[in-house]
């Protein structure tokens, strides 16, 4: 069994190219790709611009980068508080079940923007069984800490 260091950070600006072939891998997984218009620009205005609307984490499995989740803020009236939705997470093929999508869930669910927020709200979709397989358990530990969950589960079938 090889040894594996995961890791997870901030995503940089010069991590935008490696983000959208992230993207492109999703949606090439989703056969989506003829959807996938994001550009280099956009996404750099996006994330690291004057007002970021949007937040990446970078994981990596000894030193190389596997994966990515992107997230977001919206509002939520009832609560008074921010709704932190998980729009995307990716794992490359050859790293899926080594752990790094739990890890990446739950760093950035542990950290200071999820504490700011009184909802998480994330999507899964139902044609990948891996993906409910992950997701119950996330929902649980969620719920345990006192947050409300939203799943908008989408249909999906490769």
């Amino acid at each position: 069994m090889t040894n594996r260091q995961l890791s997870i950070r901030p995503a940089e600006q010069q991590d935008v190219p490696l983000i959208l072939d992230f993207i492109k891998a999703l949606a090439d997984y989703e056969k989506l790709r003829h959807k996938v218009v994001a550009t280099e620009d956009g996404l750099a205005q996006a994330l690291f611009g004057d007002r970021p609307t949007a937040y990446v984490i970078i994981g990596e499995i000894n030193g190389l980068p596997k994966g990515f989740a992107l997230f977001f803020y919206s509002y939520s009236t009832f609560l008074g508080r921010p709704n932190l939705y998980l729009e995307d997470l990716y794992v490359a093929p050859s790293s899926r079940g080594s752990g790094l999508g739990k890890a990446m869930s739950f760093i950035w669910l542990s950290g200071p923007m999820m504490r700011a927020a009184g909802v998480w709200t994330g999507r899964y979709l139902t044609g990948i069984p891996q993906a409910s397989i992950f997701m119950k358990p996330l929902a649980r530990r969620l719920r345990r800490n006192g947050l409300d969950i939203n799943w908008i589960a989408r249909h999906w079938e490769n």
